[in-house]
């Protein structure tokens, strides 16, 4: 481990933190994401940022210390051998790949690269789908989500959750479904995209991203035709105006320079 990277500390109330940390405490912040749950403050001149994670957003966010290292994939195989038990596998974020874990007396800690940074891939283009999506806002790819369902089932499992189900059902019907509980959140579980499209993430029989790579396009943006297109017909109804409308940003921005300006990811709030 190379260095410390950032210091997480759960919060209730993001507005609240920032006048607590920005205000009172006097630290600048460093960037605000507070749409996404996420707000930083910048200590001294310290790269290695305090970072507030609101808990409506990430329900499991307790206090975590993240690290520095040259190569998650390899420490993640090399501390598994020995032991660690992580969160769940090595995850894509924007700077490269992270993965959480526990020590012995339940903290919990991390690694991460900066694979990503170091590649020169930036972050729009690294997350720009074929189809003109932003795959950081798509569900399957929402690391608290499925981070979250893989502490549940460990913990349920723990418990033998089960067992106890089976007998609270004599006198409590809706535990007789429990089972149905557990098919449905393996399902969930299921959904989980490990990697942006262009990581050869997404579908593995997504005809829009062979139909690209065929006219040897970076994404539809680049085809004449995309107005008329058929394959993008199931996407325009199902997230309406934005793939039109992301499509459009991506022509006039830039894949590298567009996604602030992108259209609701999904049609409710």
């Amino acid at each position: 481990m190379n260095d410390y990277d950032n210091f997480f500390l759960p919060v209730t109330d993001v507005n609240k933190a920032k006048d607590f940390f920005n205000t009172v405490l006097g630290l600048p912040m460093k960037f605000d994401f507070s749409e996404r749950g996420m707000v930083a403050f910048t200590v001294g001149n310290q790269e290695p940022a305090l970072i507030v994670k609101d808990v409506h957003t990430f329900p499991d966010a307790i206090q975590t210390i993240w690290f520095v290292v040259d190569d998650v994939n390899r420490d993640y195989q090399r501390l598994k051998e020995r032991g660690v038990r992580f969160l769940s596998e090595p995850f894509l974020i924007p700077t490269g790949l992270a993965v959480e874990f526990t020590d012995p007396f339940g903290n919990r800690l991390g690694i991460t690269d900066y694979s990503v940074t170091q590649s020169t891939v930036h972050h729009d283009a690294h997350y720009t789908a074929c189809c003109g999506l932003f795959c950081h806002d798509c569900i399957p790819s929402n690391f608290a989500l499925f981070s979250a369902l893989e502490q549940l089932e460990t913990l349920l499992a723990a418990l033998h959750f089960s067992d106890y189900a089976r007998l609270k059902a004599q006198t409590n019907e809706t535990l007789k479904s429990y089972p149905t509980f557990l098919q449905v959140l393996h399902e969930i579980k299921e959904l989980r995209c490990k990697a942006p499209c262009q990581e050869g993430g997404g579908k593995p029989d997504c005809a829009i991203k062979h139909c690209a790579e065929r006219q040897h396009y970076a994404g539809c943006w680049e085809c004449p035709d995309v107005s008329h297109c058929e394959l993008l017909a199931p996407l325009r109804e199902f997230h309406g105006e934005t793939i039109d409308h992301n499509l459009a940003m991506i022509r006039r921005y830039g894949r590298d320079n567009w996604s602030d300006k992108r259209g609701r990811h999904y049609r409710w709030p």
